[in-house]
């Protein structure tokens, strides 16, 4: 299941699940965001116990998958902490960035260095 959620495989996916005992690890849900596969994603979030690290968004944001970045920061809100905000502060992603330091309170780290008066 881990191979097929990394690589994008959704029918694969729901066909392991409903007919076989085959596991997966947290790290399948985070491959299948940094694919930006937000199906993937909402089946392993809705159907699966394994759940995903903080690293299934930061992987998300880095390859400028917005959508996702957004899914998780509704449904998964304990995984998009300020963690996220700095990787994507490292990128061009300026899209994902800016909808981020909106939805956050707090001051992303990684500007600090840029301008000491923040």
């Amino acid at each position: 299941m881990d191979n097929a959620a990394t690589n994008g495989h959704l029918e694969i996916v729901k066909w392991l699940h409903w007919n076989t005992r085959a596991g997966c690890l947290r790290d399948a849900m985070n491959m299948a965001a940094g694919r930006g596969a937000l199906n993937i994603v909402k089946i392993l979030h809705e159907y699966r116990a394994e759940g995903c690290t903080e690293e299934a968004p930061v992987k998300a944001g880095l390859h400028g998958h917005l959508h996702v970045v957004k899914w998780f920061h509704v449904h998964r809100p304990g995984d998009c902490g300020a963690l996220l905000v700095s990787k994507v502060a490292s990128t061009n992603n300026f899209e994902v960035f800016l909808f981020l330091v909106h939805q956050r309170c707090e001051k992303p780290n990684a500007l600090e260095f840029d301008n000491p008066e923040m």
